[in-house]
């Protein structure tokens, strides 16, 4: 071998040192800029509310604006597929969702994104109970009389939810194979006209995020049986879980999350998560949860992986037994 191919061959191996020590130092002057959080769901909504609240502590511990950027669409998956394009530099992240790095793998006939390999965790930031609603005309009370109303009227028992594979749809469906009762899927193009639907009793129940819910059940629309979290939400504690009502395994429910594009520095991405647990342990950013029916989460890198990778792998599971058909995203 000559002295100039040897030369070339040993290249790589002089140039890897210097490649870590160069992005090093970039992560170690980070951040010198803005940073853009995009979030991928319309203004006004919980994973936006989320946004602006954690984007706001993040600037104030980081020194640079943190701006709110909304690529709304495709249940989430062109503000994602956004994300994961960007470059990973520390200066775009993306608010992830239940939807979007949950049941979306499952539920799209073609997703633009890799939720596992195409970012890198950073940490959970806030999650919040799915409610049982029933239509104020039914005659039941509990989950219990729920389940043998069905019973007794296989095929007969409608619910409504956002969208074929939207994450409402398939915890009812999780719900209808645990508790061995049939019910009836009806798709909207989103929760506000399923709920309205639901109050008029055009449908006989409906699962939905505990905001919406429970504010139509105060508000005397529908009747809350029950919430589908693991423990009783601090939010509203008079309402049993599913899982205490039916004496059932059960839980679910809606969570938002940071993550960052693949490739992101290590460093960069331990900075943020040290940043936003510290911000979620916060009084101010807690009681501003609480006024959005959202509890803080917080956790390390790993943590938030491990909880993608065992919603995928749930939802994949009900979505199969259920037979729902991946579908194209149109909205």
């Amino acid at each position: 071998m000559s002295s100039s191919s040897s030369e070339i061959g040993r290249r790589p191996l002089l140039a890897a040192p210097f490649l870590v020590l160069a992005t090093s130092a970039r992560a170690a002057d980070w951040p010198q800029r803005a940073i853009r959080l995009i979030c991928p769901y319309p203004p006004g909504g919980i994973t936006d509310i989320a946004s602006r609240l954690i984007a706001a502590e993040l600037q104030a511990a980081l020194g640079q604006p943190v701006v709110v950027e909304n690529r709304a669409g495709a249940s989430g998956s062109i503000g994602v597929t956004a994300a994961g394009q960007a470059s990973p530099d520390g200066y775009t992240i993306v608010m992830g969702t239940n939807a979007t790095f949950g049941t979306n793998p499952s539920t799209f006939a073609s997703l633009t994104y890799d939720p596992i390999r195409g970012f890198e965790p950073i940490v959970a930031v806030a999650r919040g109970p799915l409610i049982v609603l029933v239509a104020n005309r039914l005659p039941v009370r509990s989950m219990q009389e729920l389940v043998d109303y069905a019973k007794a009227r296989p095929g007969e028992v409608t619910y409504g939810s956002p969208g074929i594979g939207a994450p409402v749809h398939l915890t009812t469906a999780l719900l209808g194979s645990l508790t061995r009762t049939e019910l009836v899927h009806v798709p909207y193009r989103g929760s506000a006209p399923a709920l309205s639907d639901l109050a008029a009793g055009h449908l006989a129940m409906m699962i939905d995020n505990f905001p919406s819910g429970i504010a139509l059940a105060r508000s005397g629309g529908a009747r809350a049986l029950a919430i589908t979290s693991r423990e009783r939400s601090v939010l509203a504690p008079e309402i049993p879980t599913v899982a205490e009502a039916l004496g059932i395994e059960f839980e679910a429910g809606s969570w938002v999350a940071l993550m960052a594009p693949a490739g992101t520095s290590p460093a960069i991405v331990v900075r943020l998560n040290a940043e936003g647990r510290k911000a979620l342990e916060s009084e101010a950013l807690r009681e501003r949860f609480a006024a959005s029916w959202l509890e803080p989460m917080g956790g390390s890198s790993t943590d938030l992986a491990e909880l993608i990778r065992r919603e995928i792998a749930q939802w994949r599971g009900v979505a199969q037994r259920a037979g729902i058909t991946p579908q194209n995203a149109t909205n």
